[in-house]
């Protein structure tokens, strides 16, 4: 997933962008940091941070705010079935509760700001 506009966002420096990346797959922060080759406390600081910038208090929040923020949903229409989007287009449609159907997905356009239906 492509964290940038978030990163621009906030304000985020790339420790904390490649912290926030490794949340959203799922990793602990104990195992970021082993992997990253940082201590467990270079790790928590980063979070403390990420926690500040977003004026959230928990992981799940923060997760939640990220994953929630309508700029990681803009696809342009014309990418939305190129290499690389069709998987996100697929992963909307097995997540969403509600939608426009089977075989479609909706997605905002940069241009009109509305829904667009994009057939699979």
């Amino acid at each position: 997933m492509d964290l940038r506009p978030i990163t621009r966002l906030y304000g985020l420096t790339g420790a904390e962008a490649r912290l926030l990346q490794a949340l959203v797959r799922g990793e602990r922060v104990g195992t970021y940091a082993k992997n990253a080759g940082i201590t467990l406390n270079t790790a928590k600081g980063y979070l403390k941070q990420l926690f500040s910038k977003t004026q959230t208090r928990r992981q799940s929040d923060l997760l939640r705010l990220v994953l929630s923020n309508p700029l990681l949903r803009l696809v342009r229409p014309d990418q939305a079935l190129t290499s690389g989007r069709r998987e996100v287009a697929d992963e909307r449609l097995k997540t969403a509760s509600t939608g426009p159907g089977v075989g479609a997905a909706c997605c905002l356009t940069p241009r009109t700001g509305g829904d667009r239906v994009v057939q699979l």
